[in-house]
């Protein structure tokens, strides 16, 4: 990422990190304490990853991951080693659950899911998105239970408030977990 982002907008983690849901209000800042007001920005970001056969023939891939980020408010960096470990341990996990998956589709079977939401209009996207949308309505875990977060959650509205490639993205999510066999029965839908 060559430039400054937008701005950062509110969110929170769903359940269990690795299930890979994110709820974002419109409000903009952070969740943590003392901090809420920062309006926060990921000035400049640079990855490097490295796949290698582990082996000629050994089916096993070494990874390595060189990651850069810089990232705050009023033009200050907050961003520690720490923070970015955290960060490529969890890609790492998500990474390993969908390659190493038997159930993992094909290449062609992605690609044909995204030009499929590619080709629908909005108000299709959100009703392939409503029962996600009905599903998070029934969380309320802190910080979900706050008023910026259920402002968005409930009545299913969360589906309305997403942009159309945000709305894409979390389908395509939808998808993979379906695929994979880690989606709840709660919001399996077609």
């Amino acid at each position: 990422m060559p430039g400054q982002s937008s701005v950062g907008l509110r969110g929170a983690i769903v359940g269990n990190d690795k299930d890979w849901t994110y709820v974002y209000t419109p409000e903009k800042g952070t969740n943590l304490a003392m901090l809420g007001w920062a309006e926060t920005y990921l000035y400049g970001s640079a990855s490097i990853s490295v796949f290698m056969e582990s082996a000629p023939g050994s089916g096993k891939v070494d990874v390595s991951i060189f990651k850069w980020a810089k990232a705050g408010w009023k033009g200050s960096n907050v961003v520690k080693v720490s923070h970015i470990t955290a960060g490529l341990k969890r890609f790492t996990s998500g990474l390993r659950q969908v390659m190493e998956s038997p159930r993992l589709p094909s290449s062609d079977a992605i690609a044909a899911k995204y030009s499929a939401l590619k080709a629908m209009n909005d108000t299709e996207l959100r009703a392939q998105l409503s029962s996600f949308g009905t599903h998070l309505a029934k969380q309320n875990a802190d910080p979900l239970d706050e008023k910026a977060f259920r402002t968005v959650l409930d009545n299913g509205a969360y589906p309305g408030t997403l942009k159309r490639d945000d709305a894409i993205a979390e389908l395509m999510k939808l998808y993979m977990r379906q695929q994979l066999g880690t989606l709840p029965a709660a919001v399996a839908r077609n």
